[in-house]
């Protein structure tokens, strides 16, 4: 009997023929396949400039700390996730605060969030599930209804290639930090780099990855 594992890498000649390229380069980080990257992610969501991190946890924590998540606050999250989505919570000094999933889409139940939403709340923080983005229309309302800059920050990692909502939310294997200039902030994660609708949003990135 066949080994039916959880899922199989796609990987082509092209890519192993990409990563041979950048190992020969001599530049393990941050070289011109790096800016390249980041460039054409710039392009793939419309001109807003983007940086790469060095990884998925690494944004999570940067995208709080931009989100003004604080010791004190409660983010509410999903427990069906990795673990490092409550870690980066509790890194920033918050509490987690896990809402269960729809028994159909196994992502975060929208029906219990507003009722998990307190004065502590600064952030809601979905993870999109098996290819099946959040209702961030549902999710955004939420937000909105509550009258305070309450932050939603999105882990996309498993809805790569997706849109919802007319919005791109990824098109990598890793994950991706996205910052809307909404009153209701927007943070998507997805991969190791970090897209944003300004330059100010990236002096914040910028001294934070420098801690």
């Amino acid at each position: 009997m066949d080994y039916l594992p959880f899922t199989r890498p796609s990987i082509d000649e092209e890519t192993i023929a990409g990563v041979a390229e950048v190992l020969r380069s001599g530049w393990i980080t941050s070289g011109p396949c790096v800016k390249q990257l980041e460039q054409e992610l710039s392009q793939y969501f419309g001109g807003r400039p983007v940086r790469a991190m060095s990884s998925a946890t690494g944004a999570l924590e940067i995208a709080l700390a931009i989100a003004g998540v604080q010791p004190g606050d409660e983010v509410i999250t999903t427990p069906l996730s990795w673990v490092a989505t409550a870690n980066v919570i509790l890194r920033a000094g918050a509490r987690p605060v896990f809402v269960d999933v729809d028994a159909i889409t196994r992502n975060i139940d929208l029906e219990r969030v507003e009722a998990a939403i307190t004065p502590r709340t600064r952030a809601l923080l979905p993870v999109d599930m098996a290819g099946l983005p959040v209702d961030r229309d549902r999710l955004y309302d939420i937000a909105r209804a509550t009258g305070r800059h309450l932050q939603l920050v999105g882990d996309v990692e498993d809805i790569q290639g997706q849109a919802a909502d007319s919005c791109k939310l990824s098109h990598l294997v890793q994950r991706n930090l996205a910052v809307s200039a909404e009153k209701v902030y927007n943070f998507s994660l997805f991969g190791p780099s970090l897209e944003a609708p300004s330059r100010q949003h990236f002096r914040h990135q910028r001294v934070h990855r420098l801690r």
